[in-house]
């Protein structure tokens, strides 16, 4: 079937669409004729007053029409559904009310279904099922299922002799499942009888025997059924009866009607009120009203002239069976267009609507009034409705779109138009958050900018439901904008250089080039230009140059010291050291040179101790100043205090009555300060001892060179006459101590504070006053004997039970590494199997940089479920400068460098004798030899740890230094 839309340009319809987007959200819906201004067919929907009309779509104008006496459907998938002749084909329809949308369902009439004539409306008999009948022979039940729109033949009913068959009334569902419709049967003239048929849905079931009824009962049984009190009541039409006898006895003439019931299971008929003369002939069957009371249409007695067929309503009381008459249905139009029509219905305003020729009336029954509401005729809009129509509440609508991805450039403008007319609220999200400043059904943007960017959904809302268009996904580009980043050298190191660039992400290079690195040895400005949707993009733009400068490596200097590597050591307090050196030279005209620590001044001040540089460097070299190494002052050796008697012989700190102690410090030193407390808080200055005769505390404090902080040497004296009487007990309280060789123990004694001395099983006399020791795991006794110098008291013993540890081996294969040389695996510790330890070890890894520089000890632990062994390595890290080879302003040549042992010095022609000297990192002379003259002069380094060294050349006033680099 073709279908045809119809440009809507005409200034009525223009100004109809005007209000129709004002318009509430009910309406009704029918189809209409064709006739003058509509040259085809076509459905219509006006607004819930029956105004306000509006054509949603026209059939093809060559043959298609309504099927008979059918109206429109709204099935419970939210679809409205039809059917049309064409020819000699039904086509079953479908139109969405929210996306304005007409679909072909079925066809009756081919091949597949040869059977067609459609005579009534669609029936929905059961959910998502739809029930239709046709008249070709044999007459035939379809269904149509929603899910999938597929066509069932369900069954046949018989066809009669003689002539046509066809259904008065479309189905309805009874409350016992069954679906019932009116009948026609017969031949021509008053001797045509009609039949009740039924359908079960659950079995397709056809019941044909039903309610035959005889001419006399009444032919064309043309009204729906109603359900009331298990009966169905509806309407036929009586035709040339001279007279008929109502149910109370009274003679009708000329009767036109009559309003029966029948049962749904047994074969009876009842005749409950017959139409008179000025009612006659029911059209379109009754409908029930909030009332009680049922209404339809029927005509006058009138048979021609003016006001010929005028149209009548009625009322009918169920409850005493009479028919009431109601009002005149007169329009104000031409004669001859005032016929009555199928359609007739009941709206949710409580009002009636239906059809005439002349288009759609409305009567208020509150009121007592009637009104033509639209007038096709009148308008020149076709010839008025056919069938009845149908209610809706019409969710909001929106116009699908082909696409719903959408590529914009930022600034432009968007718009995006669900051409929505009746919704009430509209609430636009990006990315599921709510925009307030989008509250239109046309989501729009005078400058869509990049964080417009994402999906959006819209949410319409009216008060028959909620309407969710899909989403669209907006993606904004920016216009010109750099699609490729390149980086690369800058500069050409001296003449034969090459440089590279990259980043070009397909783009052309100003070259012309499309590759994605480009190599050059020319200067110039270099760039990366892109041709988009949104405009030209340009990358960053690279200027490449020469640079044949060589980096002149500075010199840093300390407060006191110049221009030598070396050892700076100072205390805490004496923190921050001041470094030198950073001063305008050479280099800094490109790149200024670089502290150790990252920063660029013309001076460092040390706020911690480790080693201190300069780092100096353009893009075709670099090149590293002296270095300082800060620290602390070495810690001194502990000192220790002796304690003699008045022999001079070894005293413990106990006096005993009439005895006395000197206290006197074991290595005593000139270049410190000795201050002594004594117990009475006085001081005693400068001398390396004291004698004490009463007890009490005491302290000694030690200060000079090489203390960063005095030390102290508190040490107490005790009075005592007797011996200790309690036992002193050694915990872990217990006789004997199990452990591994390699472990060390604590043992913590009791009763104190006393003075104690601790003896092992060899005879080694101990002397101690603390609480705890730490004894070397071996097997051995120990005890714990209780004295304070005026004599011993009680002991106790302890057995210690010692286990042997697993042999362990641990030598690493390099012993010096390179500070940025990278990790290196340690895999030298036997037996297999443990786990090594120590700075920058991670797993089985060490790396250098993570350590740091200096010398480190390694640990690799084995455990054999029992003990624990291990064994340790030294690795030294070193700096690794890079190698200068030739340092011509400074007349020195090393040559082979970097080497593994020997090698040759070569120096400048006007050198004369001179002094050589070989500094290791750390700045120590290692190596040193007197040459005469340039040379070459040969130098072994066999007997040196590889590393890096520095070689200082000294003649005259002169320096010249150069780098050499000792391979393993």
């Amino acid at each position: 079937m073709m279908s045809m839309n119809i440009t809507r340009s005409c200034c009525v319809i223009v100004a109809i669409l005007s209000a129709y987007a004002m318009q509430a959200q009910k309406q009704y819906w029918g189809f209409s004729l064709e006739g003058e201004g509509i040259p085809s067919n076509s459905l219509f929907c006006v607004d819930s007053n029956a105004m306000d009309l509006q054509f949603v779509h026209f059939f093809d104008p060559n043959g298609v029409a309504p099927a008979p006496n059918s109206s429109l459907l709204l099935a419970s998938d939210g679809l409205i559904y039809g059917v049309v002749d064409s020819l000699s084909r039904d086509i079953i329809f479908s139109y969405d009310p929210v996306v304005d949308t007409f679909q072909v369902r079925a066809v009756l009439g081919t091949a597949d279904f040869p059977n067609y004539g459609v005579q009534v409306s669609l029936t929905e008999g059961e959910t998502g099922v739809l029930y239709l009948v046709t008249q070709s022979s044999p007459p035939s039940v379809f269904k149509l299922f929603l899910n999938d729109h597929s066509l069932e033949l369900a069954a046949t009913l018989p066809n009669p002799s003689g002539g046509t068959t066809a259904l008065r009334s479309p189905f309805v569902k009874a409350s016992n499942g069954k679906l019932y419709a009116a009948r026609e049967q017969g031949g021509a003239g008053i001797a045509a009888a009609s039949r009740v048929v039924s359908i079960n849905p659950a079995n397709n079931v056809v019941d044909w025997t039903l309610y035959q009824y005889s001419p006399d009962d009444g032919r064309q049984l043309n009204g729906q059924f109603i359900e009331y009190n298990s009966r169905l009541y509806s309407t036929s039409r009586l035709e040339n009866f001279s007279t008929t006898i109502d149910p109370m006895g009274n003679t009708i003439p000329d009767p036109r009607g009559v309003i029966y019931s029948c049962s749904m299971g047994a074969l009876d008929h009842v005749r409950h009120a017959y139409f008179n003369d000025s009612i006659r002939q029911p059209e379109a069957g009754m409908l029930k009203h909030p009332n009680g009371l049922w209404y339809g249409m029927a005509r006058t007695s009138v048979t021609s002239g003016v006001g010929y067929g005028l149209n009548v309503l009625y009322s009918y009381d169920v409850s005493t069976n009479t028919i009431g008459f109601v009002n005149k249905l007169i329009p104000p139009m031409p004669p001859g267009t005032d016929g009555v029509g199928a359609g007739f219905m009941l709206g949710s305003n409580g009002k009636f609507y239906g059809s005439l020729s002349a288009g759609l009336f409305e009567y208020d029954l509150a009121l007592d009034t009637f009104q033509l509401r639209a007038p096709f005729f009148a308008t020149g809009l076709g010839r008025g409705p056919d069938g009845s129509m149908i209610e809706i509440c019409r969710k909001p609508n929106y116009k699908p779109r082909p696409t719903t991805s959408f590529n914009v450039c930022a600034g432009a403008y968007f718009a995006y138009d669900l051409k929505n007319v009746n919704a009430t609220s509209v609430v636009w999200r990006r990315n599921d958050i709510v925009v307030p400043s989008q509250t239109d059904q046309r989501l729009e943007f005078d400058a869509i900018a990049e964080t417009d960017e994402g999906v959006w959904t819209c949410t319409l809302t009216n008060a028959c439901g909620v309407t969710e268009p899909p989403p669209i996904t907006v993606t904004v580009n920016q216009g010109a904008f750099t699609t490729s980043t390149i980086t690369g050298d800058t500069l050409l190191c001296g003449t034969g250089d090459v440089v590279q660039l990259s980043g070009n992400n397909g783009g052309t290079w100003n070259t012309g080039a499309t590759t994605p690195t480009l190599t050059l040895t020319q200067t110039g400005q270099y760039f990366v230009y892109n041709q988009q949707a949104c405009g030209l993009s340009m990358s960053n733009i690279i200027t490449v140059a020469h640079l044949d400068s060589a980096v002149v490596p500075p010199s840093v200097n300390t407060e006191n010291l110049f221009s030598a590597s070396g050892d700076v050591f100072t205390c805490p307090e004496f923190l921050p050291y001041v470094f030198t050196g950073n001063a305008p030279g050479p280099w800094n005209m490109y790149t200024p040179g670089v502290w150790s620590t990252g920063g660029t001044g013309p001076s460092l001040a040390a706020q911690d101790t480790g080693f201190y540089y300069l780092t100096v460097s353009n893009a075709c070299n670099t090149d590293t100043s002296n270095i300082w190494h800060l620290q602390y002052y070495p810690e001194q050796p502990p000192s220790t205090l002796a304690f003699t008697n008045a022999e001079g012989l070894p005293a413990d700190t106990y006096l005993c009555s009439g005895e006395s102690v000197t206290i006197a410090v074991s290595d005593p030193s000139f270049n410190n300060t000795y201050t002594w407390l004594l117990p009475d808080f006085t001081n005693v200055f400068g001398n390396f001892s004291i004698t004490a005769t009463e007890p009490g505390n005491y302290s000694l404090t030690i200060s000079g060179p090489g203390f960063c902080t005095p030390r102290e040497l508190p040490f107490t004296i005790y009075a005592d006459e007797l011996p200790p009487e309690n036992t002193p007990i050694i915990l872990p309280d217990q006789p004997t101590l199990s452990g591994c060789d390699q472990d060390s123990v604590l043992l913590f004694s009791s009763q104190l504070p006393c003075y104690w001395t601790w003896t092992d099983g060899d005879g080694v006399f101990q002397r101690d006053t603390t609480e705890i020791i730490l004894v070397d795991w071996q097997a051995s006794s120990y005890s714990l004997i209780a004295f304070n110098g005026c004599g011993e008291g009680p002991q106790d013993f302890i057995t210690i039970e010692v286990t042997p540890a697993p042999d362990v081996q641990f030598n690493t294969a390099s012993d010096t590494l390179c500070l940025s040389g990278g990790a290196i695996t340690l895999n030298e510790g036997t037996p297999p199997g443990g786990t090594y330890s120590g700075p920058g070890v991670t797993g089985n890894t060490f790396n250098p940089a993570a350590a740091g520089i200096g010398e480190h000890t390694l640990t690799y632990s084995y455990s054999d479920g029992n003990c624990t062994g291990f064994a340790q390595d030294v690795i030294s890290v070193d700096i690794c400068q890079a190698v200068r080879g030739e340092d011509v302003s400074e007349g020195l040549w090393i040559s082979p460098n970097p080497t593994t042992g020997s090698f040759a010095l070569t120096l400048g022609p006007t050198t004369g004798p001179a002094l050589v000297n070989l500094h290791d990192a750390t700045g120590a002379v290692v190596r040193r030899t007197a040459v005469q003259g340039p040379g070459p002069h040969a130098w072994s380094a066999d007997g040196l740890a590889a590393g890096t060294y520095e070689v200082v050349v000294e003649w005259k006033d002169s320096l010249a230094r150069g780098r050499l680099v000792l391979m393993p």
